[in-house]
Formats: C-alpha cells, structure tokens, sequence
C-alpha cells in the first residue's frame, strides 16, 4: 500500500494581491534583539507586549518585531547563559 491516501491538494480561489512578497528568512532587527534580551518578564508576556504596543506598517513588523515566543525565550536563555560565564 502507498502513502498516496494520505496527500492533500488545495487549490487556492483567493485574491492573490493580498500576498506579500517579502522573504520569509528575513532576520529581526539586532537593536530588537538586544532589546528583548534585556527583558525581565517571561517570554510570552514579553512576545505579546511587543507586538500589542506595535504601530509599524506590515512591511516593518517582520523585521521589528520578534517572531514568536520561542525566539524572545532563546534571546533571554543566551543572555543568562552569558552571563554565567
């Protein structure tokens, strides 16, 4: 038996000009990084604080904003880390 049951298409009958063409390894911003690193709080309050006081224009945001909850947890375990040796 193949896999083949498992395979899904989609096809998509949108409005193609609400997709961006930015690229989706863009790197945030290092003033951001540091920034974050030197946050006290946990990283989800952190994450949703940053992204709730944002008045940026969408083409900004990928790059001044962090990414997700994982990246300010990783910024503030290095920080520690750093600081440990």
């Amino acid at each position: 038996m193949t896999n083949s049951s498992n395979r899904v298409v989609i096809h998509y009958k949108g409005d193609d000009s609400a997709l961006c063409d930015i690229d989706p390894h863009v790197r945030t911003c290092p003033s951001v990084l540091r920034k974050l690193e030197e946050k006290e709080a946990p990283p989800s309050v952190v994450c949703k604080k940053e992204i709730s006081k944002s008045v940026l224009s969408i083409d900004n945001q990928c790059v001044m904003l962090p990414r997700n909850c994982k990246q300010v947890k990783n910024l503030q375990s290095r920080s520690r880390q750093k600081l440990r040796l």
